[in-house]
């Protein structure tokens, strides 16, 4: 919670940076920090400020295609989406906005609105209840809170034919030798008082605790910031429908598979690092994050330089690495899970960059 809260004061920190300019050279700078604001504070499951960054930034794509004035109409695009999805920043947004007004980008934003009523991606929606299967050797089995998400496989996806078009790889079987190895490497390196994880191992499993949505923003700025209206709107509209889909196919996959956490195999009072997610292991939902914006970003913009806090970075592909090992040492996902969450991610953006570029 503290890490979420620091992330919160400096989106808002950043906002008002650049919301007090309003020209035309920030203008990406400033609607992309509108969002991050808007986004950090609707709470709820990852799709809900997930879906506010994509219909956002995709009606800026359409406005500007359509509209003599670029920045006018991004502007007036994301302000509208934003002013629909998070009506109490109304000040904030009316501010950023000033004068502006393009018709396009009032058009855009209701029509990306209307074509996604009903989507099914509202907090209660995403959150309907589960019943989950009678205990058995690797079924999952609610790990203390009731088991969250279950509804993110009934949701409509931008890009995807449906949320199971691409399957995920299976986790091994309980009488395999990965499953072996994955079961030992948890149990010695995720445990809350191991003597086998060193500090930089512990220090990245905390890093990576809290939600990717936010915690990669930053990273995501400075892949766009600087980049033109019309240039940073398609990367940020194709971004984030990709990755609002790749989270929809994690949380299908999750409870297809139904694979057990590794607190419920090991169990004898074994304690992880970092609190167990209250949803199935496989696959991981951070990875299958982290490797959708990686594939996304590397292949648009390239590898560049940049921070996430105070962690440096020259790839998109570290975040993948990181998360991988990260959610082992936290002691709340199998490594195979990682594993086969980067793969899913990958290849759910590697789909649907194919279907963006027809």
């Amino acid at each position: 919670m503290r890490r979420m809260a620091l992330l919160l004061a400096a989106v808002l920190s950043a906002v008002s940076l650049t919301a007090c300019g309003g020209t035309k050279a920030d203008v990406v700078a400033t609607w992309f920090d509108q969002t991050a604001a808007a986004a950090a504070t609707q709470g709820g499951p990852d799709p809900v400020p997930s879906r506010t960054w994509a219909l956002a930034w995709w009606a800026a794509d359409r406005a500007v295609a359509t509209s003599p004035d670029d920045d006018a109409a991004l502007a007036t695009a994301v302000h509208d989406v934003l002013l629909a999805l998070v009506p109490a920043r109304r000040e904030q947004l009316d501010r950023a906005l000033g004068d502006t007004d393009d018709a396009a980008g009032h058009r855009e934003a209701a029509a990306v609105l209307a074509e996604r009523a009903g989507d099914g991606l509202t907090a209660a929606q995403l959150n309907r209840p589960v019943t989950l299967p009678a205990p058995r050797p690797g079924v999952y089995r609610a790990t203390g809170e009731p088991p969250a998400q279950g509804g993110q496989g009934d949701a409509r996806p931008f890009l995807l034919r449906s949320t199971d078009e691409i399957a995920v790889t299976p986790p091994p079987a309980l009488d395999s030798a990965a499953y072996a190895r994955d079961l030992s490497e948890v149990r010695r390196l995720g445990e809350r008082t191991s003597t086998e994880r060193t500090p930089a191992q512990t220090d990245v499993a905390t890093f990576y605790e809290s939600s990717l949505v936010g915690l990669l923003t930053p990273g995501v700025r400075a892949a766009v910031v600087g980049r033109d209206a019309r240039t940073a709107a398609s990367l940020l509209s194709d971004l984030h429908r990709i990755l609002l889909d790749a989270q929809l196919a994690a949380y299908r996959a999750k409870y297809d598979v139904l694979h057990w956490r590794p607190v419920t195999a090991i169990g004898g009072g074994w304690t992880p690092l970092l609190a167990t997610p209250p949803s199935p292991d496989h696959p991981s939902g951070h990875t299958v994050y982290a490797a959708a914006l990686a594939t996304v970003l590397q292949q648009r913009v390239g590898d560049l330089p940049f921070a996430l806090g105070k962690r440096r970075y020259t790839r998109w592909q570290q975040i993948v690495e990181e998360n991988i090992d990260a959610r082992v040492w936290a002691g709340v996902h199998f490594r195979s899970a990682d594993v086969a969450g980067a793969d899913l991610g990958r290849r759910v953006a590697e789909l649907d960059l194919a279907r963006l570029a027809r």
